[in-house]
């Protein structure tokens, strides 16, 4: 299982890259909450600005690697 911080995923920059769906944008001010659909599960990420983006707009999002955990399934313990 892996975990990312909704705040660490990104439009742009560097990292590896994340190929989502976008499912629905919150507004939030200055930030926009993105609830996405990536490998057919659903995620959260918070951009650091209004996006002007649609229900079923495919992007890819940026996340560094060592924003990027890991989990053991049968556990929960970070691996």
């Amino acid at each position: 299982m892996v975990g990312i911080r909704p705040e660490r995923m990104t439009l742009e920059g560097g990292g590896q890259s994340i190929e989502v769906t976008v499912g629905h944008v919150e507004p939030t001010g200055a930030q926009s909450l993105l609830a996405v659909r990536c490998l057919g599960e659903n995620a959260t990420a918070l951009i650091n600005y209004h996006a002007n983006l649609i229900s079923g707009t495919s992007l890819s999002l940026k996340v560094s690697p060592e924003h990027i955990h890991v989990f053991d399934t049968d556990t929960g313990q970070r691996l």
